[in-house]
């Protein structure tokens, strides 16, 4: 797909071309590979899953050419510093410290649990966020779940987290399993605060149930990334 993104800057046209790998690392393998050595574009802005662009990253780094990170949040896509990859993106230590500042906020937590993917994405924030509830605050996690991606049922997840007492969930999934937790949550009476990430942000987690009660207590995290 090509688009007329500008014109006359630096005295050349641009066009771009559009590609989508759905997040996929090996698609996003192929689809850079193209851009660079097919269709030989200057620069590649791209990169809005941590685990697709971890993979092309080498790809990317061999070849040289100034790759803008548009969402991703690893802090390894750029730690150490490579010279051609950009990320203004806010990186996942970050992210995890803030959602770690926001928990402790909530009044009256003795039990704090999380549930998580199991993939690079999440465990680039999982970590961060682990050591910093023990520098920071002296805290653990009391309770930790997993979900794979693709999961469309997490009633078993949310049933040991009620079990266990948490009165307050961190939430490292992607927006479709998030979807399915809040579902789950609001029909097992799963009533907590969930500070979440943002790959779910709070107005698509609505738009996706189409009702308020699941999200009355949910915080999604949101950065912004101005380009």
């Amino acid at each position: 797909m090509f688009l007329e993104w500008g014109k006359n800057i630096n005295g050349r046209n641009i066009k771009g071309i559009m590609l989508d790998d759905g997040c996929d690392p090996i698609k996003g393998i192929a689809a850079t590979k193209k851009l660079i050595f097919e269709d030989k574009v200057f620069m590649i802005c791209g990169g809005q899953c941590s685990n697709q662009m971890l993979a092309v990253k080498p790809v990317v780094e061999q070849a040289g050419i100034p790759y803008l990170v548009v969402g991703a949040v690893a802090d390894s896509i750029c730690i150490p510093v490579v010279k051609n990859i950009f990320h203004p993106a806010v990186v996942s230590t970050t992210l995890a410290q803030t959602m770690a500042d926001f928990a402790m906020t909530v009044p009256g937590v003795k039990k704090l649990g999380i549930i998580r993917h199991t993939d690079e994405w999440a465990q680039s924030i999982y970590g961060p966020l682990v050591e910093y509830l023990k520098t920071q605050y002296k805290r653990t996690l009391d309770v930790e779940v997993t979900a794979e991606r693709g999961t469309g049922d997490l009633n078993a997840q949310v049933l040991k987290l009620k079990q266990e007492k948490v009165d307050c969930l961190i939430n490292i999934l992607f927006p479709a399993e998030t979807t399915a937790l809040l579902r789950a949550a609001y029909n097992l009476g799963l009533d907590v605060p969930i500070v979440s990430n943002p790959a779910s942000p709070a107005s698509e987690q609505y738009e996706s149930l189409r009702m308020i009660g699941p999200v009355k207590k949910y915080f999604g995290l949101w950065s912004l990334n101005i380009l």
